[in-house]
């Protein structure tokens, strides 16, 4: 016997009816409900239920619509019970509830029992999401409110989202004051113009800026980039660095070698100075990143002694030092990101500025080195997000097309063939219709991890949306694209996935294309693999189709 409590609505019901028959003989704890009051007192302060609605027999929407109105405020299991006469317009209301399934009253002695305990699962996972999203909403809030860094969110109106408890001291006014506002409400006016000319270029062009700007008598450098968002808006994001200090040491070093040498040793910063490409002269904050012991560890060495053979772009580290110090030479400074390493090995990104300075009559390069490595990790999270499905973690829609367009160039390049897959789940709304749709995600996922066995690392592989999926089998031809294809359906159809007592198979249906010389690009190859599938799921699906 179930001792799971249920609430069963059965409005203008006239008789005690089968399903409610059933249940009771089964030995199921069950509070009938016949009216909308009686609902209402039940319900009110009770958690551990499952609410059944009967919609077997006569019911109108108007009873659906009153029952959703209830259940805004809680937040229970459902189900329903259904026969051959409950209209269309009925399940329409219906649907618009959180509901976990139907049953059809003719199955309820087999269904009825398994549906409860998927449903209280379902429902457990769900609250368990949430719990998720609200820890990750809290991690942000804790980043914002510690952040050393001026931290904002932007909207695509350039209406501030988010932001870092510090701006209230560079504002003067409480944080709540300063969401949804736009930039001229919070800056001066000719400050908040350039912000707002460089923010529309960022989002109009999609690539990130950094820009140095004075705000009543400070000097702060900002690096702001977009975040592009499926089926909404953009966003825009940065972090913003307060860099007086660095300014102030410009200034004090050209008045006068004293002033220089005390600020010099004050600043919290790594500084050192160069005469031609080689440390003359380094702060103690040097030798605490650098985690060298004393001076003469660093002195008389050179830039590229404490950098990697090779920077992350292939490029050579000594010649590309030599290369960022003759450009400080020439423009007065420079500001760049390079990848440094420790006098133990490790490796870490660093933002690096250089300042040509005139020392009784010498030409000396004063570096000020800033270990970037948190900023990184937020910039590549923020990257990596945007341009990933977070459902099977591959790639989205946009970043699939981004690498489709790059390898039909380098196809046409260096004349080696292409072949494009479009793939989609059979009877998939089915598959949700039956067994919810946290059971249809484990089938997608399932079907990713498949096909992620059979493809090679450098094939391509995307979610369009849906139970949809597309791929670019690279150096493939048409036979062996028509093998993998093979290969691919009969590895998906024999695979079964499991929840509870759940156990379902699925199939395919995929559709596939080579890359033609008339194709201007991955949407017209996309397009005709697209067409081929659908003809796949006309010839009786669970097969593959070449167009």
């Amino acid at each position: 016997m179930d001792k799971t409590e249920i609430l069963f609505f059965d409005p203008r019901a006239t008789d005690e009816g089968k399903a409610l028959s059933f249940m009771r003989e089964q030995g199921f704890s069950i509070s009938p409900v016949y009216n909308t009051e009686s609902f209402r007192e039940l319900i009110t302060g009770n958690t551990d239920k499952i609410i059944i609605v009967n919609l077997s027999r006569k019911c109108i929407p108007d009873d659906i619509q009153t029952l959703a109105a209830f259940l805004m405020d809680h937040d229970l299991p459902l189900l329903f019970i259904v026969g051959d006469n409950t209209g269309p317009e009925l399940l329409q209301k219906s649907e618009s509830l959180i509901s976990c399934g139907y049953i059809p009253e003719s199955h309820i002695a087999t269904l009825l029992p398994m549906a409860i305990r998927s449903a209280l699962s379902q429902h457990n996972r769900q609250k368990d999401r949430l719990n998720e999203l609200e820890t990750d909403r809290d991690l942000l809030d804790l980043f914002l409110e510690h952040s050393p860094s001026y931290v904002f969110f932007k909207d695509d109106h350039i209406r501030s989202l988010k932001l870092s408890k510090n701006y209230e001291t560079m504002i003067g006014r409480p944080i709540e004051e300063l969401l949804g506002k736009t930039m001229f409400d919070l800056f001066p006016s000719d400050l908040a113009k350039g912000m707002v000319a460089d923010d529309e270029r960022i989002l109009q062009e999609g690539k990130p800026l950094e820009v140095v700007e004075e705000l009543d008598g400070r000097y702060y450098s900002t690096t702001k980039f977009p975040i592009i968002r499926k089926d909404h808006p953009p966003l825009l994001a940065g972090f913003t660095i307060d860099i007086t200090p660095q300014k102030m040491t410009e200034r004090a070093l050209r008045e006068s070698e004293m002033k220089h040498r005390l600020l010099f040793e004050s600043t919290r910063d790594a500084v050192m100075i160069l005469e031609n490409d080689s440390f003359v002269d380094c702060n103690e904050a040097t030798l605490t990143m650098f985690r060298c012991d004393s001076r003469e560890q660093f002195i008389n060495h050179h830039p590229y002694d404490f950098s990697p053979p090779e920077q992350p772009g292939g490029e050579n580290s000594v010649k590309l030092s030599r290369e960022h110090i003759q450009k400080a030479m020439d423009r007065g400074s420079h500001l760049f990101e390079w990848t440094h390493r420790r006098r133990d090995g490790d490796i870490f990104p660093a933002e690096i500025m250089l300042s040509v300075l005139d020392l009784g009559g010498k030409k000396y390069i004063q570096s000020l080195v800033r270990d970037i490595t948190q900023r990184k990790s937020h910039e590549n999270r923020l990257k990596y997000l945007a341009a990933t499905d977070p459902l099977t973690s591959i790639d989205n829609r946009r970043s699939f097309f981004e690498k489709a367009e790059y390898e039909i160039s380098r196809s046409r390049r260096y004349s080696y063939p292409l072949s494009f897959l479009m793939m989609d789940v059979d009877h998939f709304k089915s598959i949700n219709d039956a067994h919810g749709h946290f059971f249809g995600d484990m089938v997608l996922r399932s079907l990713v991890e498949k096909t992620r066995q059979v493809l090679r690392e450098s094939d391509i592989l995307g979610r369009m949306g849906g139970e949809e999926f597309a791929v670019v089998l690279i150096d493939t031809d048409r036979d062996r694209a028509l093998d993998v294809a093979q290969r691919l359906r009969n590895e998906i159809s024999t695979t079964r996935v499991s929840l509870d007592n759940i156990t379902a198979d699925f199939t395919v249906s995929i559709g596939l294309t080579s890359l033609m010389e008339n194709d201007d690009n991955a949407h017209d190859s996309l397009k005709r693999a697209d067409a081929a599938m659908y003809r796949a799921k006309e010839m009786g699906r669970d097969r593959v189709h070449f167009q």
